[in-house]
């Protein structure tokens, strides 16, 4: 009978010891999980798309293919270049005309940016500030690292460096359209033409893209807003495009000139245009030293010459020429390879109200402009305005996510609570294994001792 009595304490005794020792285990897996929710944060977002979002954004890391400095070469420059010597003093005035339009926009970037941009989320919707906070911060961690810049700059802002440097499929892969052509993958496909060729059935669909190229809305805007301001002699439905352009994406290009980088020792860009009018083409061969040319739109350069001769070199069409722009003394911009789709391209961007100064001409039929970078004519307070504009913006998504943890159950909170109530029920099991511990301590030196049955039966 005492060895029966012995023997169902001892089991008792392992019982406990196995379930104290699954205590412990869960007590370390809720602190661990306590540690990764305060580094995560709240998340805004289901844990769906979450998952659909980061296999975009892997993908879009270690993509190949070219991107859109084919599209960005071949951007007309409007007719900038024959103002003579009222160039800075007309351009000085379109810039303070935009800044005009810019204020009468009602809202911040990020309410223009939810307002333009569709994403698929079971159906097509307008972009929504979790979104835009999910993607942001999600930049921000890949390319943070890239460069100082990059890792001192707001994450909006590094949001909408990205959708400058992306295509129309690129920003509705990045939103979450099922549809979309996945990255070209075969080395025919990696050139201009050969993404295109795989993108051409989708951007066929006269209800496809969902979203347009950010920069070639953005840009070709700006510079028939130019033009119409300069008097030219632009086509009503291209004032009315050029308008509506100017309209859904102000703000972005604005805070993206306004974010600019003021670099410490000047560089020097390229840029290679392709299929300019030839009348265009023979207005700049014949510009004279000192001559002044002015960008209105952001402008995009590389800062490896050969990217830029590439397009310069392009046989042109009967009616067009090439162009080749030297860009020396750059002194401010924004390096996109930290942060862009197609790293490969190397590409630079000027802001917008680039002043540029001719120092020579190299050839008639497809020409090399050699010029001095003069600045952009956008004002300190201006630029001031742009950024506000932007803080404003990030702040709300601040203020979302901290409304967003006010409203709803807090996972820390909830892993506290598990963890006390762990370490409580932790605590009760080692009273009851020590008691059960005594009580086998004084059962052995009961049965040691030899009083008999009795007391061992008195003890149980």
């Amino acid at each position: 009978k005492d060895q029966q009595v012995i023997l169902c304490l001892q089991n008792e005794l392992a019982a406990e010891r196995a379930r104290t020792a699954s205590l412990a285990a869960q007590i370390k897996t809720s602190a661990d999980s306590l540690r990764l929710a305060m580094q995560m944060g709240q998340a805004l977002i289901s844990r769906e798309r979450r998952d659909r979002f980061r296999v975009v954004l892997t993908q879009m890391v270690i993509c190949r293919v070219s991107g859109g400095a084919d599209w960005k070469a071949r951007e007309v420059e409007a007719r900038q270049y024959t103002l003579g010597e009222n160039v800075r003093e007309a351009a000085t005035a379109y810039v303070k005309q935009v800044r005009e339009w810019w204020r009468e926009k009602q809202g911040d970037v990020l309410g223009e940016l939810c307002e333009n941009l569709r994403m698929h989320d079971g159906s097509t919707k307008h972009v929504d500030k979790s979104t835009v906070l999910y993607l942001s911060s999600e930049f921000k961690r890949i390319c943070a690292d890239k460069s100082a810049y990059l890792g001192d700059s707001w994450p909006l802002a590094i949001f909408c460096l990205r959708l400058y440097t992306q295509q129309d499929v690129d920003i509705d892969r990045t939103l979450l359209f099922p549809d979309v052509p996945g990255f070209p993958t075969d080395d025919d496909e990696q050139s201009p033409e050969g993404r295109d060729k795989v993108y051409a059935q989708y951007r066929s669909d006269p209800e496809k893209p969902r979203n347009p190229m950010m920069f070639q809305v953005a840009n070709l805007a700006t510079r028939r807003r130019w033009e119409k301001f300069m008097g030219s002699d632009v086509k009503s439905e291209d004032v009315r495009q050029a308008e509506d352009g100017l309209r859904k994406f102000i703000k972005w290009q604005c805070l993206i000139s306004a974010v600019r980088q003021h670099l410490d020792e000047p560089i020097t860009t390229y840029r290679g245009l392709c299929r300019l009018p030839s009348a265009m083409v023979q207005d700049l061969a014949t510009m004279r030293r000192g001559s002044l040319l002015f960008w209105p739109a952001m402008t995009s350069t590389a800062l490896d010459r050969s990217v830029a001769q590439e397009y310069a070199n392009q046989p042109a069409p009967e009616g067009t020429g090439n162009v080749l722009f030297v860009i020396s003394g750059v002194s401010e911009g924004i390096a996109l390879r930290g942060v862009s789709q197609y790293p490969r391209e190397g590409e630079f961007l000027l802001p917008l109200f680039s002043l540029l100064e001719v120092r020579d001409v190299l050839g008639t039929e497809n020409p090399e402009l050699r010029c001095k970078f003069v600045g952009s004519l956008m004002t300190e307070d201006f630029r001031q305005e742009c950024l506000l504009d932007m803080q404003h913006s990030q702040q709300a998504l601040t203020t979302l996510a901290l409304e967003s943890k006010a409203n709803e159950p807090d996972p820390v909170t909830e892993f506290e609570r598990q963890l006390h109530q762990l370490q409580r029920e932790a605590k009760v099991e080692a009273l009851r294994k020590a008691e059960l511990e005594t009580k086998l301590a004084q059962l052995e030196a009961v049965r040691a001792g030899g009083t008999g049955v009795m007391r061992c039966c008195t003890l149980q």
